[in-house]
């Protein structure tokens, strides 16, 4: 039914889809068994497309590089600081509605896939510091959910901030200090819209 309708719009739709360029920073974390986890500070850029469907609805997908991991700090048991930065990077292509509420304010609710580009781990222990690829630790797709806000000018600059729940655990066999990792991703974005 919901397929139907939003045909039904898209037919009636006289606004012409809107594409622009996309970049923002990310504060990218995983959601573990473990409490020794801190956010990593990244980035995103990429495309997006929004067709308006009416008014208030519109259908948003966007082609995105995301830098996403975390940074896993502690002491070892011989009491030796370590810093570890796992970077996770991938495509993620979003799909989700925006609802505008007033004077191109909007909130938005949607899936993402993310498809992974590249696993790495950079290890430092002490003084010691060591980088290793871990691309066979982790699953090839992400799928999450993602909710947010922002606002839209008529003349096409677009700002928002947005978050991404990550469904899938993300790791192919369980690791030392936990079984489970799941992304989390905050954003704050900004784009500007080509008409």
């Amino acid at each position: 039914m919901f397929l139907v309708l939003i045909s039904f719009e898209l037919l009636n739709a006289q606004i012409k889809p809107e594409f622009g360029l996309k970049f923002g920073v990310n504060l990218a974390d995983m959601r573990t068994d473990e409490n020794t986890l801190s956010p990593r500070s990244t980035f995103h850029f990429g495309f997006e497309a929004e067709q308006q469907l009416s008014s208030k609805w519109s259908l948003q997908t966007e082609l995105l590089y995301s830098r996403q991991g975390n940074v896993r700090r502690g002491r070892t048991e011989e009491g030796v600081k370590f810093d570890n930065i796992l970077a996770l990077d991938y495509l993620n292509i979003p799909i989700f509605a925006n609802y505008y509420l007033k004077d191109g304010l909007y909130i938005s609710s949607g899936m993402q896939l993310g498809f992974l580009l590249r696993a790495q781990l950079q290890e430092t222990v002490g003084t010691d510091s060591n980088q290793q690829n871990v691309n066979d630790n982790y699953k090839n797709t992400d799928v999450g959910m993602i909710f947010g806000a922002g606002y839209k000018t008529d003349w096409g600059f677009n700002v928002g901030l947005r978050y991404n729940w990550g469904f899938t655990n993300v790791l192919k066999e369980p690791l030392a200090y936990t079984l489970v990792e799941r992304n989390s991703v905050l954003q704050l974005y900004m784009s500007y819209r080509i008409k």
